[in-house]
């Protein structure tokens, strides 16, 4: 059916020449005047060793496909005057073993800050980045967040005013909860982290995770054992940085 403004996750067979699999990802109401006007993005997909493929983006869209047990259900944000805010999204899909066998949205769910009870001028927006799968199913997001009450497990979380802040999270197979979640950045007075951009995480065979991106000098990022020092000024660099398993240890950034 026509669906303007939603994403759409297609899968291939190992050749590229059958089209196993494809799917819209958005508002299932085609006449719902907030589709085109929140439309849903997708910004990233990642398989894991199972064959689940997991995909995420950013929506203002209060009716996307969600799961019954999902973390975040429902859509947490509407605020008179500001409109709908932005929200990222991960949903995961069964295994697609041919044409005839299809997949099911195994879950789907929000993710981000409830919003509506802050400050007025945090308007609490999400824009999921990238997304990793491990072995067992977990699914790692990364992306920015002006909420000042992402959800976060480990690590500082923004008590007010949120801005160039970035975020990793790490959801559980079912997509039930968060396993772990941490802001990235240095969280600097009234919240101010300036990371300007982050990209994909990156998961290795022990599950210690890796973010890139780019990140103001003089915003304090958190170095570790670093192989450079920023510079003293107020001038973006890229920076790298590597987290132990629980999410809650820097093991390197420079």
């Amino acid at each position: 059916s026509y669906n303007p403004g939603a994403a759409f996750v297609v899968v291939f067979d190992a050749a590229g020449a059958n089209l196993l699999y494809s799917t819209l990802f958005g508002d299932q109401n085609p006449s719902n005047s907030s589709t085109n006007a929140n439309p849903t993005y997708g910004v990233g997909v990642a398989v894991d060793p199972s064959f689940n493929f997991h995909l995420t983006g950013n929506t203002g869209n209060p009716e996307i496909p969600t799961t019954a047990g999902a973390f975040q259900p429902t859509y947490n944000f509407y605020r008179a005057g500001y409109g709908n805010a932005y929200r990222s999204f991960v949903a995961k899909f069964s295994p697609v073993t041919g044409i005839a066998a299809g997949a099911h949205l195994t879950y789907a769910t929000y993710l981000g800050g409830t919003g509506g009870a802050g400050p007025i001028w945090d308007d609490g927006n999400e824009f999921a980045a990238g997304i990793a799968a491990d072995a067992a199913g977990n699914a790692y997001v990364t992306g920015l967040t002006t909420s000042y009450d992402f959800p976060v497990t480990v690590g500082a979380s923004c008590s007010s005013f949120c801005e160039n802040i970035a975020f990793l999270a790490k959801i559980n197979p079912s997509g039930s909860g968060l396993v772990w979640s941490t802001l990235v950045g240095g969280l600097q007075t009234g919240g101010n982290g300036w990371v300007n951009n982050i990209g994909p995480p990156r998961v290795d065979s022990a599950n210690n995770v890796y973010v890139t991106g780019e990140a103001t000098a003089l915003g304090g990022y958190p170095l570790v054992n670093p192989v450079q020092t920023p510079p003293q000024r107020q001038q973006p660099g890229i920076f790298a940085t590597m987290y132990d398993p629980s999410g809650g240890t820097m093991l390197f950034s420079t």
